[in-house]
């Protein structure tokens, strides 16, 4: 296993992840983001998805907690929320479908979540053959947050 330090000088996604520095994403991201708003929109079959389709409605991981979920993507963005030191300095919006066939926005700032989803991203894990979902610790760490991991939704 890798050393933190051994992470820093090639990786600014791992090195966000872990609270070492910042990340920026690609330059084509904004295009490929605001193409795949334009498509979610045309391909609305009513009135009501229109809206939703303007990628406007994400829901927080810990909201879903337990629910499964097929994960379709994932895109990393800088995080405009101060944490504390070492804190992770990305967040991940998770394209994923769930069981009634209705697409979501999930957003997570998780350290472990953004590792998972960064390694499922590098393994072209994408989309997900089995659903997963969101899990939170039943106790708080040291510092009062309750830590957030993926894990295959096994029925």
């Amino acid at each position: 296993m890798a050393d933190t330090t051994d992470l820093a000088p090639t990786d600014d996604l791992a090195t966000a992840i872990i609270g070492l520095g910042q990340y920026e994403p690609p330059m084509g991201d904004a295009n490929t983001a605001a193409a795949d708003i334009v498509a979610r929109i045309l391909a609305a079959e009513d009135a009501s998805e229109v809206s939703d389709a303007a990628g406007g409605a994400t829901v927080a991981a810990a909201d879903v907690i337990g629910t499964p979920f097929v994960l379709k993507g994932v895109r990393f963005q800088p995080s405009t929320v101060e944490g504390p030191e070492g804190s992770p300095t990305v967040y991940a919006l998770v394209e994923a479908v769930d069981a009634n066939g209705e697409p979501a926005l999930i957003t997570t700032g998780a350290r472990t979540a953004l590792a998972q989803l960064l390694k499922l991203d590098q393994l072209e894990a994408f989309p997900t053959k089995q659903a997963w979902r969101f899990v939170q610790a039943d106790r708080p760490t040291a510092a009062g947050f309750y830590p957030v991991w993926l894990e295959e939704d096994r029925g």
